[in-house]
């Protein structure tokens, strides 16, 4: 939306067969095998109607090669990935395995999981009452892989940022192969235009929020 969200990209082809297991009515494992190519493209050009004469800044190599891996999943309650308009809480995590072994060019594992809860804080009668919100994210691969398997932080898209990116960062403005991601958000809804007796914000619909964001990356 911004002309800013530049994100790298790769050529892929494969297949994916999997099977997945509800342990629970919000409890499910997901147990994969993904057969798949990965080579590099270079920069092409961006069409726009708006913006066409904008400069695509030099797209990264990726290691070339066949990517074959069991892939895991588990999750309980509602993804953090999924844009919920409603604050529900949720916990998922994803580990890779890419082993020589199923012929694959890498040999490595990779983790990624992410917690997402949130508490009401005060006037816990209302429907939409003030809340604090707490996302984590930890990631890491170990072993050998290419440039295409680091992990890179969440950012905004353009204009829009959802709780758990960061909002002062550009995609790939950061990378490594390990990271610790914390997010603190706290939606004070109308309240605090209530008590400075302020009531348009209140009639347009608009609610205070602040947080804090915090990174530990490794390289």
């Amino acid at each position: 939306l911004g002309f800013e969200d530049q994100f790298n990209y790769l050529y892929s082809k494969g297949g994916t067969l999997s099977v997945k297991r509800y342990l629970g009515k919000k409890i499910s494992t997901e147990l994969g095998f993904t057969i798949e190519s990965q080579k590099s493209v270079d920069a092409i050009k961006y069409y726009s109607i708006f913006n066409s004469k904008r400069n695509v800044r030099l797209n990264h190599r990726i290691t070339d090669g066949i990517d074959n891996r069991i892939v895991l999943n588990l999750e309980s309650g509602s993804s953090p990935f999924k844009r919920n308009f409603t604050t529900t809480n949720g916990f998922v995590s994803q580990i890779e395995f890419s082993s020589k072994l199923f012929g694959s060019k890498f040999n490595y594992t990779k983790i990624n999981a992410v917690y997402q809860f949130y508490i009401k804080t005060f006037y816990n009668e209302l429907f939409f009452s003030p809340y604090l919100g707490v996302y984590i994210e930890v990631s890491a691969v170990l072993g050998s892989f290419g440039p295409q398997h680091l992990y890179t932080p969440q950012t905004a898209l353009g204009v829009y940022s959802p709780f758990g990116t960061f909002k002062a960062l550009r995609p790939y403005q950061l990378i490594g192969d390990k990271s610790i991601a914390v997010h603190l958000e706290h939606n004070w809804r109308k309240t605090f235009f209530d008590m400075l007796g302020i009531y348009f914000p209140v009639a347009w619909n608009i609610e205070l929020t602040t947080g804090v964001n915090g990174l530990r990356i490794w390289n």
